[in-house]
C-alpha cells in the first residue's frame, strides 16, 4: 500500500481520482476535529471489547522528515538542518497482550503551531513536549474510556512537572538513573537504590537481540520529592517549581545470560499500585507497540513522508483516515472466530506476499490486503463479470491463448 489514499481501479480516471482526493484534503469543511470522531469512537469500543481491566495508553513522539517538499513552506526544524513536521501519537493497547487497539490522539507539530485532533479546529499554540502531554491526558481522562487508564512514557517523561499536572491519572515511566527518589528517609539515584534491592525472586526466560535470556525484577515503594527543572520553549533558561510529593513504585528489570552477565537494565516508575512489578515490567516491554505503529505509518504500508499535500493542516486530516486504516486492521487481528481468521487469510493472500510460519499474519500485509480488496469491490462496480471475463481473454491472449 504506497500511500494512504491511492486512485482505484474504475472508469474514473486515476488523475480524476487523486484529484479529487486533494480536494478533499484541501476542503475547509474536513476539518480534523470532524475526522477524528470516528477514530476516537472506534478506538474507545475497541478498549471495551478488548481490555479486562486497564487501558494502556502509549505516548510517544516522532519526527516525519520532509527534506525535499519545499512546497510545504510550514515545515520546521527537526534535527540539525532536518526539515519536516512531528507527530505526536497516543495509542490503546490490550491489557491482555499488549496489541494495539487504536489511535486516540495525532497532533501534527508544524513552524506555525499544531494542528490537534482533540483541541479543536484551530491551529493551537505550540508547547514544550510534556505540557503539551498534560493536557493530552487531562483530555483523555474526560473520554468515553471505561477502562482505568495507564499513561506510558518513555524516558522523555522523567518529568515531575507533569506528573503533578495529572495528580488523579494514574502512569508507567521509565527514568534515568540519575532520578532522585527518597526511600527509607534517604535520598538516592534510581541506579543507587537499584544495587541496594533483592533480586532473589526466580528469574523466568525471555528473548534479548534473538537470544534466550532471563529477566529478574525488583521494587519497592518510594517518594518523589524533588523540584521540577522544566524547560520551555524560546527560552534556554530553566525555572525551578516546587510540588506536592507523591509515592510510586520502583521496579528495576534486569535481563541477564545464562551466567549471569547483565545485559540491560530498566528502571521503572509507576503510581499503579494495584499492579505487580512484573505486570509493570511488561506494559513498559509493550510500549514497543508504538514504534511499531510509526514504522507502519512510515514504511510498511503507508509511506507517510512520501505524501504530497502542501500542508501540516492537509498532512493531519490525511493521517487522521490513514489511522482508521491501522485500527481497522488491529482490531480484526483481535478477533479469533472462524470468520475472522478466514478474512485474514484472505487479505494476506491477496498481497501475494510470502510469509514466516511464525509469523503468518502480520498489520502490514492486512493493511495491504484492505486497500487490495477494496480496489476489487470498486472494479467490481464499475464493470460487469461479462467484461472482466473478455479482459481476462484479451490478457491471455498476449500469452499465447494459454491460461496462467
Amino acid at each position: 500500500m504506497a500511500t494512504a489514499s491511492q486512485a482505484k481501479l474504475g472508469t474514473i480516471s486515476s488523475f480524476a481520482a487523486t484529484q479529487a482526493a486533494w480536494r478533499f484534503y484541501a476542503n475547509e469543511k474536513t476539518s480534523v476535529a470532524k475526522l477524528s470522531e470516528p477514530l476516537l469512537t472506534a478506538s474507545c469500543n475497541g478498549i471495551a471489547e478488548f481490555c479486562k481491566d486497564y487501558a494502556l495508553i502509549v505516548h510517544d513522539w516522532s519526527g516525519l522528515s520532509y527534506g525535499n517538499h519545499v512546497s510545504k513552506t510550514d515545515r520546521k526544524t527537526l534535527h540539525g538542518s532536518q526539515q519536516g513536521y512531528e507527530l505526536q501519537s497516543s495509542i490503546a493497547l490490550s491489557d491482555q497482550n499488549g496489541l494495539p487497539l487504536g489511535v486516540l490522539v495525532q497532533n501534527i507539530s508544524t513552524k506555525n503551531g499544531i494542528w490537534s485532533s482533540y483541541q479543536g479546529v484551530e491551529l493551537q499554540e505550540e508547547q514544550e513536549h510534556l505540557q503539551e502531554l498534560a493536557k493530552r491526558v487531562q483530555w483523555l481522562e474526560k473520554q468515553a474510556i471505561n477502562k482505568a487508564q495507564v499513561h506510558i512514557v518513555d524516558r522523555e517523561g522523567d518529568a515531575v512537572e507533569w506528573l503533578r499536572a495529572c495528580p488523579n491519572s494514574q502512569w508507567l515511566i521509565r527514568c534515568r538513573q540519575t532520578s532522585k527518589v527518597d526511600f527509607s528517609g534517604k535520598t538516592y539515584s534510581v541506579q543507587e537504590l537499584a544495587k541496594k534491592m533483592d533480586y532473589s525472586q526466580q528469574a523466568r526466560e525471555v528473548t534479548y537481540k534473538g537470544k534466550i535470556a532471563y529477566q529478574i525484577i525488583a521494587h519497592c515503594k518510594v517518594d518523589v520529592v524533588r523540584s521540577a527543572r522544566p524547560k520551555r520553549l524560546r527560552t534556554a533558561k530553566k525555572q525551578t517549581i516546587e510540588g506536592t510529593p507523591f509515592s510510586a513504585q520502583l521496579v528495576v528489570s534486569r535481563v541477564i545470560d545464562i551466567d549471569g552477565k547483565l545485559l540491560a537494565e530498566w528502571y521503572l516508575l509507576s503510581n499503579v499500585f494495584s499492579a505487580s512489578a512484573e505486570t509493570i515490567a511488561t506494559w513498559y516491554y509493550w510500549r514497543w507497540q508504538i514504534e511499531c505503529f510509526f514504522k507502519l505509518l512510515k514504511q510498511q504500508g503507508l509511506q507517510l513522508e512520501d505524501w504530497q499535500q502542501e500542508t501540516g493542516l492537509a498532512i493531519a486530516k490525511r493521517l487522521l483516515v490513514a489511522s482508521q486504516a491501522c485500527v481497522l486492521v488491529w482490531q480484526l487481528q483481535h478477533q479469533n472466530t472462524p470468520e475472522a481468521n478466514e478474512m485474514k487469510q484472505f487479505l494476506v493472500r491477496l498481497t501475494g506476499r510470502q510469509m514466516k510460519k511464525k509469523r503468518p499474519i502480520t498489520s502490514s500485509a492486512l493493511l495491504e490486503g484492505v486497500w487490495l480488496f477494496l480496489t476489487i469491490m470498486d472494479t467490481l462496480d464499475h464493470y460487469s463479470l461479462s467484461q472482466l471475463e473478455q479482459f481476462k481473454k484479451g490478457v491471455y491472449a498476449f500469452w499465447g491463448g494459454k491460461d496462467v
